[in-house]
């Protein structure tokens, strides 16, 4: 058993006891009020601890859906730069063709 002394007036603050040697003091020395008051931590206890599972599932969800929204969005900005890459040649072929017409007309 595990106590928080407060330094001021000596009374418990917290008191942390192994679950084994707490149902047995619970079932020999409590008070109904403090057992009421234990089991209904208690039962707090594990409904924090059943929304914090759910809040950590759904995080892990929502990050795989954004790293599948990266994947993707990486995907789509490798098709950009190829498509890029390809309009860039083939606006250089363009002003080359204008060159050779230009060079062309002027020589008519």
């Amino acid at each position: 058993m595990l106590q928080l002394i407060d330094k001021t007036n000596q009374q418990p603050l917290l008191t942390v006891v192994p679950q084994s040697l707490r149902r047995d003091a619970d079932r020999t020395s409590s008070p109904p009020a403090e057992a009421s008051r234990v089991a209904q931590l208690e039962h707090e206890i594990e409904e924090t601890r059943e929304e914090l599972e759910r809040t950590i599932r759904e995080l892990e969800d929502a990050n795989q859906e954004l790293r599948a929204a990266n994947e993707e969005a990486l995907s789509v900005n490798e098709e950009f730069q190829l498509t890029n890459e390809e309009l860039s040649t083939t606006n250089n072929h363009l002003h080359e063709t204008l060159e050779t017409q230009r060079r062309t007309s002027d020589d008519l």
